[in-house]
């Protein structure tokens, strides 16, 4: 079977990679701090994860894990947050209820971050 170059690879190659290498960066610079520290997110305990053979995972396969879990979060974080906006829009009556429960909580301008912890 051929494989045939498409057009926008090119140009999504281009764009991705570089963004894809940032991230790695971070998270291999992270690694040595995570696995030094106690703290219980799922990076870090990745990081302190072992193999069969009680041997630490390499640095490379830790970001190879993150990057990858990273990009499913966003795929399906913004599947989400279109079929809530999609559905909000179908049923104005939701947006109403959604508007008094948000005003019933009684927040400042900006300070939502703050209420959801």
């Amino acid at each position: 079977m051929a494989h045939r170059r498409l057009s926008g690879c090119r140009f999504c190659i281009r764009r991705v990679r570089p963004g894809r290498e940032r991230i790695v960066a971070f998270l291999c610079q992270e690694i040595p701090k995570r696995r030094a520290g106690q703290a219980t997110d799922l990076f870090s305990e990745l990081c302190r994860a072992t193999k069969e053979d009680g041997s630490l995972l390499a640095d490379q396969e830790i970001a190879d894990h993150m990057s990858f879990l990273m990009m499913a979060v966003h795929d399906t974080l913004t599947s989400s947050v279109t079929s809530l906006v999609y559905l909000l829009a179908k049923h104005p009556e939701w947006q109403d209820k959604l508007r008094a429960e948000m005003h019933g909580l009684r927040l400042r301008r900006g300070r939502l971050r703050n209420a959801v912890r």
